[in-house]
C-alpha cells in the first residue's frame, strides 16, 4: 500500500510497526526515514527510536560489525536533515555511541538531548517533565562514566539551571514539587564524584610492636 500512498506518514507508521513486529528492522528504519520526512516534528515517534536503539545494542554485542550499525547511522543522518534538534534523535545518537563504546561521544549527545528537552514545556506538562527527568538521569549516568572535571561541571550547570527554573515556577503542581528532590539527588551524585577521595591511613604500628618484630628476626 505504501507504493500507492507514499505521502501518508500514517501508512508508513503502520508499515514500520509491522516491520518491527516481524524483526525486519532495516525495512522499519526505511519507514522511519519516510515518517520523519512527512510527519510534523512535534509528533516524532520517540518510542520507535528507543526500540531501534535496544535492537542495535543487542546486535552489536553479538556481531560488532553488524550491517544494522551502518543502517542505523544512515537512518539518523537522514532524519537529521528534517529534524535538526529533537531529544529522541540525540538520544538515538547517544545509544549508537554507547554501543560502539565511545563514552565521550555519549556524553556529548546526552548533553544535546538534555538541551533539547529543556526547550519543551516541562514546567507545564507532566509528560514532558518525565522526559526531562529521564534525560537528566541519562546525562548524569553518561558523565559518571567519564567523570572529567569539565563533564562534571557541565552536568552541574545543566541541573542548576533546571533547579533555578523550578524554584522560580514554584510548586503549584505536584509533579513540579516532586521534580526538585529528584534533580537534587542527581546533583549530589555529581558533587560526590567531584570530591577527591582521601586515601585511607595506614594502620598505626607501635614502637614496641616494631621492636618485637625486629628482635624475632
Amino acid at each position: 500500500a505504501t507504493r500507492f500512498k507514499s505521502e501518508s506518514w500514517k501508512l508508513w507508521e503502520n508499515f514500520m510497526n509491522t516491520a518491527i513486529d516481524v524483526n525486519e528492522f532495516s525495512k522499519a528504519m526505511h519507514a522511519m526515514e519516510r515518517i520523519v520526512e512527512l510527519k510534523p516534528k512535534d509528533k516524532i515517534d520517540s518510542e520507535a527510536f528507543r526500540i531501534f536503539g535496544v535492537v542495535l545494542e543487542t546486535e552489536v554485542k553479538r556481531t560488532p560489525k553488524t550491517f544494522l550499525l551502518s543502517r542505523y547511522e544512515n537512518m539518523l543522518t537522514h532524519c537529521r536533515q528534517f529534524v535538526s534538534s529533537h531529544p529522541a534523535l540525540w538520544a538515538a545518537y547517544a545509544v549508537m555511541y554507547r554501543a560502539l563504546g565511545d563514552k565521550n561521544q555519549v556524553v556529548t549527545y546526552r548533553e544535546k538531548q538534555f538541551s533539547a528537552l529543556q526547550e519543551s514545556k516541562w514546567l507545564e506538562n507532566e509528560k514532558d517533565m518525565d522526559f526531562l527527568l529521564k534525560g537528566a538521569d541519562d546525562l548524569v549516568g553518561a558523565i559518571l562514566d567519564v567523570p572529567t572535571s569539565s563533564n562534571l561541571y557541565s552536568g552541574r550547570t545543566f541541573l542548576d539551571g533546571c533547579l533555578e527554573k523550578l524554584k522560580t515556577a514554584g510548586s503549584s503542581s505536584s509533579f513540579l514539587k516532586d521534580a526538585s528532590p529528584k534533580l537534587q539527588q542527581l546533583q549530589e551524585k555529581l558533587k560526590q564524584a567531584s570530591t577527591p577521595s582521601v586515601p585511607a591511613a595506614a594502620p598505626a604500628t607501635s614502637v614496641a610492636s616494631e621492636l618485637s618484630d625486629y628482635m624475632s628476626m
